[in-house]
């Protein structure tokens, strides 16, 4: 018995000895020795860890935009489900702010006066009076698409049977706005016009054409156009817009109730942020022009006046509000 515990305790101490046999070395070495190898261990451990990088204006920079973006994940997560704000769903409001109509910052600037937002308000105006077709129709005088398209950019005429998207549509407008109105504008209107006046300028350009503003029947400028160079009131500018409104010979009710339209905004009485919350061209179906005029008939001057009373134009408002379809949903 005795005999085998010696040999189990010697097996043992060999065995301790081999796994701890650097350590004692260590302890029969100098002590010089042992501590230059502990430096050099030392050293060799911090190169493993960092690498020495020399310190630019890049790396700065980098480094200060790190810890700039470095966010902590934990900061802004909720601990228990009451930390979470439940939304709150807001009425749907049925205005819209003039601030965010269309696009603002483009801006048109004809006679040296600057129109923000011009050709959106425009736009927006032409959709109300002309609705919106993706098939062509004929409209009396000529095929029409679109938004009153009557010829696409590249001069070629609409055809029945032709199909537009609402995408295309809006773009031949804004060229033609840009291409035939707007410059038709500039070189014939001596003054400076207000927002929206030249935004019924530009409708009422629109509908009857550069040629007939400018020299109508070969006979000159249209009364509407000598009234605004000769810095006649806005009522008055407004009367002589009745003077086009004939189709193929003929008195058409629907063009007297478009000039009620352009006459309205040119005078403050409707503004495009208005516009866009009624229905589109349904102004056209009220029977009769008592309405909107002082009498079915034209004055001793041959022109219509219109009736621009409050009543007047709220009831305009309240019955082409839109239910089911508003200008703003087809543009």
């Amino acid at each position: 018995m005795n005999k085998s515990y010696i040999f189990y305790g010697v097996c043992a101490l060999i065995v301790l000895m081999c796994i701890c046999q650097d350590d004692i070395l260590i302890l029969f070495q100098d002590t010089e020795l042992n501590e230059g190898k502990l430096k050099n261990a030392a050293i060799a451990q911090v190169d493993t860890v960092t690498t020495a990088v020399p310190l630019t204006a890049k790396t700065e920079s980098l480094s200060v935009t790190t810890l700039k973006d470095t966010v902590n994940p934990v900061q802004n997560v909720p601990q228990t489900f009451s930390d979470v704000e439940t939304p709150v769903k807001k009425p749907v409001q049925e205005t819209v702010n003039p601030e965010h109509f269309g696009d603002r910052l483009q801006t048109v600037t004809l006679n040296g006066k600057s129109y923000p937002g011009l050709e959106e308000e425009v736009l927006a105006c032409i959709a109300y009076v002309e609705n919106f077709s993706d098939t062509a129709y004929f409209c009396g005088a000529k095929w029409t698409i679109g938004y009153g398209t009557t010829a696409y950019p590249d001069g070629s005429s609409v055809s029945p049977g032709q199909r537009i998207t609402r995408k295309y549509a809006l773009e031949c407008v804004r060229r033609h706005l840009r291409r035939y109105v707007f410059p038709v504008i500039e070189t014939s209107v001596e003054k400076q016009l207000s927002q929206n006046e030249m935004i019924a300028t530009c409708l009422f350009v629109y509908n009857i054409g550069g040629g007939n503003f400018t020299n109508r029947k070969g006979m000159g400028p249209c009364a509407f156009l000598n009234a605004l160079n000769n810095n006649e009131s806005a009522e008055e500018c407004a009367r002589k817009m009745t003077e086009c409104r004939y189709a193929a010979g003929n008195v058409a009710e629907g063009l007297l109730k478009r000039r009620w339209v352009e006459g309205a905004i040119f005078c403050g009485y409707l503004t495009p942020t208005e516009i866009l919350l009624l229905n589109p061209a349904g102004f056209y179906n009220v029977r009769g022009l008592n309405e909107y005029y002082t009498g079915c008939r034209p004055d001793r001057d041959g022109l219509y006046s219109f009736r621009y009373d409050q009543d007047t134009v709220e009831n305009f408002l309240d019955r082409n509000r839109g239910n089911c379809k508003r200008v703003k949903d087809i543009i």
